[in-house]
């Protein structure tokens, strides 16, 4: 049987120092291979000799081994350190699952070994900066990190995942990481943890032609690792909608996980470092009857508090608080305006960065205008509801916020150009103000979707706000705009962001970078993706535009950006 050289020699050592060849198949008179004698045998196809009765499950004769019966050895006793010692189908013993850690070389199933590391290290691996360790010959990321300036991108493409590093200091895009999504992937949603710089859990949705898949990730010292995939039988009109989000608790570094398992009752899921098993967030009957098909949920600032809000396929919303360990019951309900099958939010959630207090905001069938409900941070279930708001009126629809980080401001957009600002009146009360409708981008076509907004961090904050134009608005040529606005004390509109070989602009996500400005990431119906910055005054797009293409052109948001500040 033909060993591996290093193995051989040392069996062969071991022997004659012990004078026990028979021990490991060494025969006086055969041709020197353990299991062949003077008297010739029979061959394996492989070409390897066949003692007589291999392959019955019991080591005989000059057998070293016959099927699991390895004769109570193991790598270690035969002195490989540790593995996984097996026996061939000739019935030798088989060292590739051995390792011989310690001799710098990478061998079996070492991951490193020494100073070999395979050539990978933690920028290779995922990671911004750091030294990647080597202990007990596996990989060591302990010291693997995610400095202040730097950012992750997650994008789908076709049926695959895309991580790529950003430092948005340089400006700079680190190598993809490239990870199967096992169908084509939906919504994707990454985040950076805000106390260990080194962790990082992601979720993504991927389609297939029975079913909805969700992929939980997180980077490990591997690199970017899919710990498990969840399937959602979900019926197909409904598979543009987001059925889950993630998010890191404030103060302890753990993740929350919701999604629907396509019930009325939605399903949780923490991490801290492993991800636990699926838990109801209600633990009798949940408030609604229908199945969840949109998650939100809000983090509070220095604290493992987390507002979840949903709505089922009724368009209904239901709100609940998690206070780090559990769900405190805090139930309201809303019946929104839209059709069941509409698959966009049209409420919405945020927390004042400073107070502690929730804002939550609703488009009610009672009115064109919206509702909202605040919490005070003193409380887990005082919600105090403030009816219907002044401001902006007409057809909310699709609702996101922003809270200003340093502040109590807070930002909503919604569709059709509709901003206002949560803020402090005249005697320090919080209200709504700052309310506008932000000039259409032509006179043929008034309405504008898919809009975001983040405010920029420090004691003078401005809000940047981005939307797309109707297609008609758009130029001829398939040269795309975005039309963006911004917030100080009162609205102003700046002109619109020529982005050369960029479609229509489909899907934006802002987020506040650690100086004066924000970050764009921006999907167009070409299935490109984009990226620039906002330093308060004028976009710049970020050298390498596009930084992917072939992302599903579905209403979908397959991307996903986490700064960390």
């Amino acid at each position: 049987m033909m060993m591996h050289m290093r193995a051989s020699s040392l069996l062969a050592a071991l022997a004659l120092l012990c004078g026990c060849n028979a021990m490991f198949g060494y025969k006086p008179g055969g041709d020197g291979n353990p299991g062949s004698d003077a008297q010739g045998d029979s061959r394996h196809p492989d070409g390897k000799a066949v003692l007589p009765g291999c392959g019955n499950g019991r080591a005989e004769g000059s057998e070293e081994c016959d099927g699991t019966e390895l004769r109570g050895q193991g790598c270690a006793s035969l002195g490989l350190i540790a593995g996984d010692l097996r026996c061939s189908s000739s019935c030798g013993y088989e060292y590739g699952g051995c390792t011989s850690c310690g001799d710098h070389q990478l061998q079996g199933v070492e991951q490193c070994d020494g100073n070999e590391r395979g050539g990978r290290s933690c920028t290779s691996l995922g990671f911004a900066s750091g030294q990647l360790g080597c202990s007990g010959c596996k990989l060591d990321a302990s010291t693997c990190t995610m400095p202040a300036g730097h950012g992750r991108l997650l994008h789908g493409t076709g049926k695959e995942l895309v991580f790529r590093l950003l430092d948005t200091v340089g400006l700079t895009w680190g190598p993809p990481v490239v990870l199967p999504a096992v169908g084509a992937p939906r919504w994707t949603v990454n985040r950076i943890s805000p106390t260990n710089p080194g962790d990082e859990v992601a979720a993504a949705l991927a389609e297939t032609p029975s079913d909805l898949r969700l992929h939980l990730l997180h980077l490990g010292k591997e690199g970017w690792v899919v710990d498990e995939v969840v399937t959602v039988p979900v019926a197909s009109v409904e598979r543009a909608v987001r059925i889950f989000d993630l998010v890191y608790e404030a103060k302890s570094g753990d993740a929350l996980l919701v999604y629907s398992d396509e019930t009325s009752n939605p399903v949780y899921r923490t991490y801290r470092g492993g991800w636990s098993a699926p838990a109801r967030v209600f633990s009798a009957s949940a408030p609604g009857t229908t199945p969840v098909r949109w998650v939100t949920l809000a983090r509070r600032a220095a604290s493992d508090e987390i507002a979840l809000l949903y709505s089922d396929a009724e368009t209904r919303v239901f709100g609940v608080i998690w206070n780090g360990d559990q769900f405190v019951k805090s139930t309201e309900g809303y019946d929104a305006a839209e059709p069941t099958t509409n698959p966009y939010p049209s409420f919405a959630a945020c927390y004042e960065d400073q107070s502690g207090t929730l804002l939550y905001a609703a488009v009610g069938s009672c009115c064109s205008c919206f509702g909202y409900c605040t919490k005070p941070g003193t409380s887990l279930t005082a919600f105090k509801c403030g009816g219907v708001s002044g401001g902006v009126c007409g057809p909310w629809g699709l609702m996101k916020m922003a809270a200003h980080e340093g502040g109590n401001e807070i930002l909503l957009v919604g569709d059709e150009r509709k901003v206002a600002v949560w803020r402090p009146g005249p005697t320090g009360t919080m209200g709504w103000g700052g309310g506008a409708q932000l000039a259409a981008p032509s006179a043929s076509n008034g309405v504008t979707w898919f809009a975001d907004g983040a405010w920029t961090v420090g004691a003078s904050p401005v809000a940047i706000v981005v939307h797309r134009g109707w297609p008609d608005d758009l130029s001829t040529g398939g040269s795309g705009r975005i039309f963006w606005g911004k917030y100080t004390t009162g609205w102003t509109t700046g002109a619109p962001l020529k982005v050369p070989g960029m479609g229509v602009l489909s899907w934006p996500q802002l987020e506040p970078l650690s100086g004066s400005g924000v970050i764009g990431v921006f999907s167009d119906d070409k299935g490109q993706l984009w990226a620039g910055t906002h330093d308060t005054n004028a976009w710049t797009m970020i050298p390498g535009s596009p930084i992917g293409s072939g992302l599903p052109t579905a209403v979908t948001r397959v991307f996903s950006i986490d700064i960390r500040r």
